[in-house]
């Protein structure tokens, strides 16, 4: 406790407690020693009275005609008291509670005046924290015995006289010192568990330097990057063997390992014009230029563990280091935002650094300060102009534009911002295969949504082995503090360092850097005033085709489908994968434009529709070869041959169905939030009206599923095709016309319900609840789920007609939640093509996403 010093508040209101304890105490002492508690009058002439006799806890006295006669002190009977009388044996009883409500009265007194003094105490002299509690312990008593004297003394007494009130008013005061003074303490209290708290971090700190000097593991170790933070190079440390137990060996060790700085003699300024500390008021977009000005007018290499943030965390323990730093380094060091420190921090603050220069008046260091409101306002700047130490730099004092632009130029290594107008555009992928073409290892690291700043320096920390070798890819996002991601930035891009908070992070200076800004709508991150300064900005606004990868075996397969359209060999030959032929570059791409971009808005293709046309795409050119309903051998007629052609066509004039829907007109939803021109939102979602006449998708067992609006929009040819599958087809496998083309208008709950479930096994080999409708391994007896342990239900046997018969029981079961109609059925046709060609899924809302659920097997997001 010796060095520890009560906080100017704490101080205050300690004072205050104790001039409310001292009214109190006078008002007590004069009340108790008037006799003026109770008075009593007596009758003299219509109307007149006159004042006869006042009587307090110790004596009362006597008037005629309200002149004073004499006083007496208390007897036992309390005789001459008022309401006397000698045949009252009760008397005594009253003597004892005005004795006692004396003595009650007394010690309460007591017990004021100790409270009082050692609250007195308490604002000048720290002491530990059980005896800081002593004094609002008696200032506790004291009221207690107070209210006890008094409640005693109304037994007897009336309190109608002044002497009783001021009393009164006194045990108020004293009411008002215990709560101050409770308060004070308490204060006292949290400000030394936060100190301790502090101490505690600081000291962890140095265990983790000391950890890694002993183990020198990895560099993603917390004390290899505090060492790289205050520009020590950790490989220049000795590896010491073994490691002390006591605090202050393995502090004394660390002061030696821990290269020291050159030790200056003091500089001595006995010039009174020159000021110490330099204010700069800007705003938060001109903290950078202010940061490197003041770098450049005191020629102080710019470091990052020169500047110090300020936050609304900020403790004692890192103002106090920020300025013995300051004042014993003799170098340059800024403190920003100092209006974010508390008003307790700030005041020790200007304490100790007022008591620093009265020690050395004459010693020479330099503060910067920078701050973003009305200097006018904040204690810390008035308090340092009264000691005549600071100097203000206004904004054309500053590094003017062209000098800001060279100096930032001048740290700036090695970075690349890539911007574009849509998303999917490949901006990643350029950065990939520039990383890959410079052979550096390819390290991502996502920013968005609420940042935190040791969060991110932990997650770069454990990056670091990566980038010794490799270059750093920056996809921001949407974040929710765009002006701390601007600090972030400018100190990674600077000085490859940064710390905010606890954790310290930095790079090797040699990381190649390169930031991914998002593209959506009301993305606000290219109004980031650091990436005006950034030179090299690649902006992508189309696909560039050259860059696709087509050494992969969706995009060679779609290859050699559309190949064999276009040759019309489809018409006759099944495309087999054993002959595939592999196309280069230039030919997937140009078979791939012809299909993909055709009735499509080149503003808004992406690789997402690109990818999503490739997955597709891929699925249903594979099943289309692997249903048996299409083989060319079951047909010899080749005009009916030919509809194999018509339903390929089908498919690739339907493309649009999988992309353009689902990304174009979200896109033009998305744009229309930041013009006047609105988009109705229905627009962006998927109506059975909007839908292509004709389409078809493949169930997992590669059966075909035609959907269509009404049964005129099927194909004729496609009519007679099936016509004359079933003329070559055995009676077993022959198909009816309306089983495969029925009218899904007129199709009911139960019918869509087992078209639905025909997508996949679920309904076929599953056991299921009848519930929650959770599908569990065909021997299981009981659902797992639902609290009533229900018992699952399952088809009879593997027969048709069974299965029929438990695919309608489930769907009646259904019913009463959801009904399933015409434009939820393409749409649930759709999501399950999606999950089949692995395309990721998110369903929001609060309707369908059960059903859903209960049809498809695979992982689907639901929101």
């Amino acid at each position: 406790m010796a060095n520890e010093k009560i906080d100017n508040l704490s101080q205050k209101l300690s004072l205050v407690a104790v001039t409310f304890g001292v009214i109190a105490l006078v008002f007590t002492c004069v009340g108790i020693s008037t006799p003026n508690w109770e008075l009593s009058y007596t009758k003299t002439s219509v109307p007149s009275y006159s004042l006869s006799s006042t009587a307090n806890f110790f004596y009362t006295c006597h008037f005629t005609n309200g002149s004073y006669e004499d006083c007496t002190s208390r007897t036992v009977n309390l005789m001459n008291y008022p309401r006397y009388l000698s045949s009252y044996p009760w008397m005594t009883d009253y003597y004892l509670r005005i004795q006692n409500a004396a003595g009650l009265c007394i010690v309460g007194i007591l017990f004021l005046v100790f409270g009082t003094m050692t609250t007195l105490v308490l604002a000048f002299i720290p002491l530990s924290t059980w005896i800081n509690i002593i004094p609002s312990i008696l200032l506790f008593f004291a009221c207690l015995f107070m209210l006890a004297g008094m409640a005693e003394g109304s037994r007897y007494l009336l309190y109608n006289g002044y002497s009783a009130n001021l009393y009164q008013a006194g045990h108020l005061f004293t009411i008002l010192t215990l709560s101050l003074s409770a308060f004070t303490i308490g204060r006292i209290h949290f400000s030394r568990m936060i100190e301790k708290e502090v101490q505690t971090i600081a000291r962890d700190q140095l265990w983790q330097i000391e950890d890694y000097i002993y183990n020198r593991s990895s560099s993603s170790h917390p004390g290899y990057h505090l060492l790289k933070f205050v520009d020590i190079d950790p490989n220049s440390l000795p590896c010491p063997s073994k490691q002390r137990q006591e605090p202050e060996d393995r502090l004394a060790n660390l002061v030696r390992w821990l290269p020291r700085q050159q030790v200056l003699p003091f500089r001595e300024e006995k010039n009174p014009k020159i000021k110490k500390c330099l204010l700069i008021e800007t705003t938060n977009e001109g903290i950078l230029r202010a940061i490197l000005s003041l770098f450049s007018f005191t020629t102080t290499p710019a470091k990052v563990h020169r500047i110090f943030y300020c936050t609304s965390h900020t403790n004692w323990m890192q103002i106090r280091a920020f300025i013995y730093r300051c004042f014993y380094s003799q170098s340059l060091h800024q403190l920003i935002r100092p209006e974010l420190l508390s008003q307790s921090i700030q005041d020790q603050f200007i304490y100790l650094l007022r008591s620093l220069i009265d020690q050395r008046p004459q010693h020479f260091f330099q503060m910067g300060i920078i701050t973003t409101t009305a200097s006018t306002e904040q204690q810390i700047i008035n308090e340092l102009q009264s000691m005549d130490v600071l100097k203000i730099f206004h904004d054309h004092e500053l590094l003017n534009s062209k000098d800001f632009d060279k100096e930032i130029n001048a740290l700036i290594r090695e970075c690349t911002v890539v911007t574009s107008k849509l998303s999917g555009l490949g901006k990643s992928t350029f950065i990939r295969q520039t990383m890959k073409k410079s052979k550096m290892n390819y390290v991502k690291f996502p920013i968005y949504g609420d940042l935190d700043s040791d969060i991110l320096a932990e997650r770069l920390c454990s990056l670091c082995p990566e980038l010794q070798t490799g270059a750093l890819h920056l996809d921001i996002g949407t974040v929710d503090n765009s002006q701390r991601l601007n600090e972030i930035l400018y100190c990674l891009l600077l000085f490859r360092s940064f710390r905010f908070g606890q954790i310290a992070i930095s790079l090797p200076a040699e990381t190649c850097i390169f930031i991914e800004l998002d593209a959506s709508p009301d993305s606000s991150l290219t109004e980031i005033p650091l990436f005006h300064h950034i030179k090299t900005i690649v902006h992508i606004d189309h696909i560039d085709w050259t860059s696709l990868i087509v050494d992969n075996v969706e995009i060679q397969t779609i290859t050699n489908y559309l190949d064999a359209i276009n040759r019309e060999d489809i018409v006759n030959n099944n495309v087999n994968p054993s002959n595939f032929k592999n196309f280069d570059q230039i030919t997937c791409s140009t078979l791939i434009q012809k299909v993909f971009l055709k009735n499509k808005k080149t503003d808004f293709t992406t690789w997402t529709q690109l990818s999503i046309f490739i997955a597709v795409f891929y699925r249903l050119f594979t099943g289309f070869s692997r249903c048996s309903y299409f083989f060319p051998k079951y047909l010899e007629n080749p005009r009916i041959r030919a509809i194999r052609m018509d339903l390929i066509q089908t498919l690739l004039q339907s493309s649009n169905q999988f992309t353009s829907f689902s990304v174009e007109a979200v896109r033009q939803q998305q744009r229309s939030m930041t013009t006047k021109k609105m988009t109705e939102f229905s627009d962006a979602i998927i109506h059975w009206e909007k839908m292509e006449p004709f389409t078809f998708v493949f169930t997992d067992t590669d059966d075909p599923i035609f959907v269509y609006k009404k049964p005129a929009d099927v194909p004729a040819a496609l009519v007679q095709y099936f016509e004359a599958y079933n003329k070559v087809s055995k009676a077993s496998k022959r198909i009816k016309e309306k089983n495969m083309f029925p009218d899904y208008t007129k199709l009911s709950h139960t019918e869509i319900f087992i078209r639905l479930a025909s997508l996949s096994r679920k309904y076929f080999n599953k056991a299921i609840c009848p519930t929650c409708f959770r599908q569990y391994e065909f021997k299981e007896q009981h659902c797992q789920i639902c609290s009533i342990n229900n018992v699952l239900i399952r088809p009879k046997t593997f027969d048709d007609a069974d299965i029929l018969s438990f695919q309608t029981d489930i769907a009646e079961r259904l019913r009463n939640e959801y009904v399933l109609t015409q434009d939820n059925f393409i749409k649930m046709l759709l999501i399950y093509m999606r999950v089949q060609c692995g395309i990721p899924v998110l369903i929001m809302g609060e309707t369908g996403k059960r059903m859903i659920r209960m049809l498809i097997s695979e992982p689907i997001y639901f929101s």
